[in-house]
């Protein structure tokens, strides 16, 4: 019969059912048909024939179409659940292409020869692609309901189960990639940060050593009237700079605020030391150099008009 070669005989995760839902229904047409005309000939054809011998012709007829309606009715099943399957693993096939991209971006970082400035972008598209992959979270709730469902039934595969275990350890192994490339990336930024801080800190030092040292020869010079007017352009100059300092001193203000926070307790202490020291240092040249250009205003017109006329000031 043609029912016993229109068949699903094993269920694969991806598998066209289309021609076999088009057999099923051209058999159930012709069985409805068969089952009419049988019906036909029997009523015209009963007149002459024993009772006992209708009803068996009868009993034959409805066992044989019972039979029929059964092995149909299973094919329909498997077909349904053929098709189901087939939703289950496009479905699978979607999150598992999303979850690749996320594999390959992750692997394809370049830690070793990304240039500094590059970090920070970075970090931010690595935390993206970590929210995007955790935002699978509902539709991957939906494939494992799916796959609940197909496993509840008698006949459902063993694959479906499989495959799904499957794509959740790749789930789970690309998100712990994405967590430690995050973590990396912090920690080499925090490196930059530090290494950044304490050369920022180490160049303040320096410029505030050499601008003290050049305030004592400005001022060693003074007994030479000559060199007051030199003396004085000179303290303007250092002036400048300890101004010009400013915005680095409120940098690292910033950043040892923020290290004390995010290093170790005896890291922070040590860091807001050097810096008290640096802060202590600028504001004591400040105000030295502040008193010095008060003092150097305050003499060189006097002096500039002695050189110019000693006998103003005996008179």
């Amino acid at each position: 019969m043609a029912i016993q070669t229109t068949e699903i005989k094993e269920y694969k995760k991806m598998q066209e059912t289309s021609e076999v839902k088009k057999k099923l229904k051209s058999i159930l047409s012709k069985v409805f048909n068969d089952r009419q005309t049988a019906c036909v000939f029997l009523y015209f054809g009963v007149e002459g024939l024993p009772t006992e011998e209708i009803n068996n012709i009868l009993e034959k007829v409805s066992f044989e179409w019972k039979d029929v309606s059964q092995n149909m009715g299973d094919l329909a099943r498997k077909i349904q659940l053929q098709e189901d399957i087939n939703v289950y693993f496009e479905q699978l096939n979607e999150l598992e292409q999303i979850i690749k991209k996320k594999e390959e971006w992750v692997k394809s970082v370049p830690f070793a020869e990304c240039p500094p400035q590059s970090l920070p972008g970075l970090q931010d598209s690595c935390q993206r692609e970590l929210t995007d992959l955790l935002g699978l979270g509902p539709k991957m709730e939906t494939v494992r309901c799916s796959c609940s469902v197909l496993r509840s039934q008698l006949s459902g595969p063993d694959f479906v189960q499989r495959d799904f275990d499957i794509f959740l350890a790749h789930f789970h192994s690309v998100q712990r990639d994405l967590e430690n490339c995050r973590q990396q990336l912090d920690d080499e930024l925090k490196s930059q940060r530090g290494h950044a801080y304490l050369g920022a800190l180490k160049n303040l030092k320096e410029v505030l050593s050499d601008a003290e040292d050049k305030a004592q020869i400005s001022l060693n010079m003074l007994n030479d009237f000559t060199e007051v007017e030199k003396a004085l352009q000179e303290a303007k100059a250092l002036d400048e700079i300890l101004e010009n300092q400013k915005p680095t001193l409120f940098k690292l203000a910033e950043d040892t605020r923020a290290m004390e926070k995010n290093v170790a307790p005896d890291v922070g202490q040590m860091c807001k030391q050097d810096f008290d020291d640096v802060q202590g240092k600028w504001n004591r040249q400040k105000m030295k150099i502040s008193k010095d250009l008060q003092f150097l205003e305050e003499i060189t017109p006097k002096l500039r008009t002695f050189e110019v006329n000693p006998e103003t000031i005996r008179s």
